[in-house]
């Protein structure tokens, strides 16, 4: 048996014997992050990825915040803070051959053929096989199903495109803006305060602030359900970004 072979054989045995995983890979996350990038600005950044490659005009995560991933945050191994201990819950040996691996050499993600449409589509990274990574990474912690996971990332990434928030940062490309800007289109949608459930992510590159990513808490009984300012798990404190008060919304091309 080939060595890729092998490791596939490993995760399909990992998705079989499912009873193997630890108890503590069951807790049930306090609540979770949809984190969604622009796709121009992380293209800017990481130009040699395949869907940076092929990223045209006219694609649709040109113009809409596109899902990068949807993470359960629970502190599975009772350290006290949620950290990269708290991922890949699969038995052992798959868990480290899994942290260690390419991303080809992970088991294929299956879902039904619309489903799929649907996640290639808002999630460009398809291209180099990142729900594969996902999924491994963070879906086999969130409790659901691989269907169930990714209907609720895509439909939940669909609800924000869809929102004034999502318009306002379309209509910013190529401009530069302030971030209470940004914070206050978003609470336009989902009232005041809720913008203390959003973190946002920038970068420099050559000199510009560009937004990259936005992260947003969801309650676990809020993701299947249309996104809401009850949906929203918020803080009390808003958490900590990376954006200063002016940042770039960064043009496809």
């Amino acid at each position: 048996m080939s060595l890729q072979n092998g490791r596939r054989m490993f995760f399909l045995l990992a998705a079989v014997f499912f009873w193997a995983i630890p108890a503590w890979a069951n807790e049930a996350p306090r609540d979770f992050t949809l984190a969604l990038s622009w796709q121009p600005a992380f293209c800017e950044l990481s130009a040699r990825k395949p869907e940076c490659r092929a990223q045209s005009t006219d694609r649709w995560d040109s113009r809409h915040l596109a899902l990068h991933g949807l993470w359960p945050n629970v502190d599975r191994d009772g350290n006290g803070r949620i950290d990269g201990e708290d991922n890949y819950c699969l038995p052992e040996p798959q868990r480290s051959l899994a942290i260690r691996s390419e991303w080809r050499d992970l088991a294929e993600v299956a879902l039904p053929a619309a489903l799929r449409q649907d996640l290639n589509r808002v999630m460009p990274g398809t291209i180099s096989l990142l729900e594969r990574h996902q999924w491994v990474k963070h879906g086999t912690c969130s409790g659901l199903d691989q269907t169930t996971y990714f209907q609720a990332a895509i439909a939940r990434t669909d609800d924000l495109a869809a929102s004034g928030f999502n318009k306002f940062v379309s209509a910013s490309i190529d401009r530069e803006i302030a971030r209470r800007d940004l914070l206050a289109s978003f609470e336009a949608d989902f009232g005041r305060g809720s913008a203390k459930a959003l973190r946002l992510i920038c970068e420099r590159k050559d000199g510009v602030v560009l937004l990259r990513e936005i992260r947003l808490l969801l309650r676990t009984e809020g993701l299947n359900r249309k996104l809401g300012r009850t949906s929203l798990a918020i803080p009390a404190k808003a958490p900590g970004g990376s954006c200063p008060a002016r940042f770039r919304i960064d043009a496809a091309g």
